[in-house]
């Protein structure tokens, strides 16, 4: 996927809809930790699910991040198959730093299309990972990887920049994962909106 072009999409949704996605991921990221991360998935995958109606035109409801919790049982155990494992896998001494940081944003973004998956087309857990893996290691890998990391260092200054940055870190960086799902599913090459002439 183009990466810039993939970042500048991300970004111009992200301050589009930044009144209506910022509440939205305050109440993901509250929610999730009140709950000790129980539901986390679910609240996380209709948070996915409000970003992909804003990326494809849709009109995005607040609502939107509670309406999928009749998959709460599927997404509760894709989240405790992909981050148990990973995280065993990542304290152990020096080789689990190296792990983490290779194939950690191969597994976040695998796992943000595995919970749209579940979602949208009503996969298993183990089926929804395993075709979100398999669709991104067969379509360019290297710069998919590249996206999720430089996503991730933008969120991450943002995050310590100030509060306000902070807030916007969940929306941008799942927008972003919106962004590329839509390019690698959907075969819709991630493309700027058009700037407005004065």
């Amino acid at each position: 996927m183009d990466i810039g072009k993939g970042i500048q999409r991300s970004f111009e949704l992200f301050t589009k809809n930044a009144g209506l996605l910022i509440p939205a991921g305050i109440v993901v990221m509250l929610i999730s930790i009140f709950t000790f991360g129980i539901l986390g998935g679910i609240m996380m995958g209709g948070f996915l699910m409000l970003c992909l109606k804003v990326m494809r035109g849709e009109k995005g409801e607040f609502n939107e991040i509670f309406t999928h919790f009749d998959k709460f049982v599927p997404t509760f155990l894709l989240t405790i198959m992909v981050y148990i494992p990973f995280t065993i896998i990542s304290l152990i001494p020096l080789l689990g730093g190296l792990f983490a940081f290779v194939a950690g944003p191969l597994v976040n973004i695998a796992y943000a299309f595995a919970l749209i998956l579940i979602i949208e087309k009503n996969l298993a857990p183990v089926d929804a990972f395993k075709e979100a893996f398999t669709t991104i290691t067969a379509k360019n890998p290297v710069m998919t990887w590249v996206y999720v990391f430089v996503c991730g260092i933008l969120s991450f200054v943002g995050s310590i920049a100030c509060f306000v940055g902070v807030l916007a870190t969940l929306p941008f960086a799942q927008i972003a994962m919106a962004v590329a799902y839509n390019e690698l599913y959907n075969n819709t090459p991630v493309t700027p909106s058009p700037s407005v002439e004065a």
